[in-house]
């Protein structure tokens, strides 16, 4: 990441003393305290890359509050998955039993976990989905969403919802039949 301009960095380390504790204070009611750390971090980090965008908003805490949900959401989401992953591996058997078990030995059933059209194959069809996957897997902000489809960001987060509720059903559905 290139140094950044005297007036940004002073705008980012004003916001970074100001706002550091109240932010890690908040991370830390979802996660425990190293991840909240990495939450907080990763914020001010994309404040640095996204420096216009934070500079230019009527309110930069808010900004910062909206990039920490979205950071610790992000951090849950990985934790879970290797939760999942975890669960899914075979408990090795004592060398008593003699049974010699490699970690090569065990098969990967799980998709990539960046392959969601697999994973949602019935649903990746909608452009309901294909609109929540750039919010959701492609870490793509309201804001860019709304640029590249030429709307107000509260249309597209009102479009946002609506697919959420849309999916919601579809799933439902498909889950129904099964």
């Amino acid at each position: 990441m290139k140094e950044l301009e005297p007036e940004k960095k002073k705008f980012v380390d004003k916001l970074y003393r100001e706002q550091y504790t109240s932010l890690l204070d908040y991370a830390k009611i979802f996660l425990d305290e190293s991840s909240a750390e990495e939450a907080v971090q990763d914020v001010f980090r994309d404040a640095c890359v996204k420096i216009d965008s934070i500079m230019a908003s009527e309110n930069p805490i808010g900004w910062l509050v909206n990039a920490l949900k979205f950071s610790i959401g992000k951090i849950k989401r990985k934790k879970e998955q290797y939760a999942r992953t975890i669960v899914l591996m075979p408990v090795y058997l004592d060398s008593d039993d003699n049974v010699e078990t490699s970690i090569e030995d065990i098969p990967d059933t799980n998709p990539p976990d960046e392959d969601v059209d697999f994973l949602y194959s019935d649903l990746s069809v909608h452009k309901e989905f294909q609109l929540m996957k750039q919010y959701a897997v492609e870490d793509k902000s309201i804001k860019e969403i709304a640029d590249e489809q030429g709307i107000s960001i509260n249309a597209c987060k009102q479009k946002l919802y609506r697919c959420r509720l849309k999916l919601k059903k579809l799933w439902d559905k498909q889950n129904e039949k099964t």
